[in-house]
């Protein structure tokens, strides 16, 4: 792992070197994995009790770089930077209750930029969803005006799908998130890292030439009806036009 902070870089960790089979991954190595294999190159976040273990992957591998941030706002807003500068979705993480809160600034900034931003977030363990426990939001509901989707992980095998569809919706400029709950990344996945899929990789910008053509198309097309009408309504004579329908002829 490379951690990047305001003052140096520090690079390869003790064991960074470790490569690990693509199956029974646990949630955490499978994410990161396929995070990478689909062109993630940094995550911006605060470390918080509900994501310790997802900095102790990231210690294991030296795919995907992790950015120290001082305050959650300034990791979304870094997130949005990055995806608006290299049109790659970029990813920021925090933890559950405030961590998730504190991003929601930067968030909006990508939102109304329309820039590329996967959002991860512990949550507080399985038992402890719904109560009053510490740090315990619903964070579906907080983020919900922002993010095109939001989703809490409850079972370790929907992860592979809840990947792909926060992912393909970021591809296409939008937020989305994904919340875990803290030792949910621990369990083993159903599910192998796999390519991203070649037919949703496609540019979403029309180019201007296309839309050029098109508009020219439209215009032609109308001014074509537009003498096609004139040509079939029959024109009034002066006699015509002036005589009452309501006079009796002489």
């Amino acid at each position: 792992m490379t951690v990047l902070t305001m003052d140096k870089a520090v690079e390869k960790p003790v064991n960074s070197d470790k490569t690990k089979p693509t199956d029974h991954l646990t949630v955490v190595q499978y994410m990161l994995e396929q995070l990478a294999v689909w062109g993630v190159k940094r995550i911006f976040g605060v470390i918080g009790d509900a994501n310790l273990f997802v900095l102790d992957a990231l210690a294991k591998q030296n795919k995907i770089a992790y950015v120290a941030c001082k305050h959650e706002c300034s990791a979304a807003l870094m997130a949005s930077a990055e995806a608006k500068l290299t049109g790659r979705v970029s990813v920021c993480m925090a933890t559950s209750g405030p961590g998730l809160a504190n991003l929601l600034n930067g968030l909006a900034d990508a939102a109304m930029d329309h820039a590329g931003v996967f959002v991860l977030t512990g949550q507080v363990d399985e038992p402890s969803i719904g109560t009053n426990t510490k740090q315990y939001i619903n964070q579906q509901q907080l983020i919900h005006p922002i993010a095109e989707q939001t989703e809490l992980l409850a079972h370790p095998d929907a992860l592979p799908e809840l990947l792909q569809k926060c992912f393909t919706l970021s591809k296409q400029g939008k937020v989305s998130h994904l919340s875990i709950p803290k030792f949910m990344y621990l369990e083993q996945v159903q599910g192998t890292v796999k390519p991203y899929p070649k037919h949703l990789d496609q540019t979403m910008l029309t180019p201007d030439e296309v839309i050029v053509q098109a508009a020219g198309l439209l215009t032609s097309a109308q001014n074509r009806r537009c003498c096609s009408v004139r040509a079939l309504t029959p024109q009034r004579t002066k006699s015509n036009s002036s005589r009452s329908p309501f006079r009796r002829p002489s």
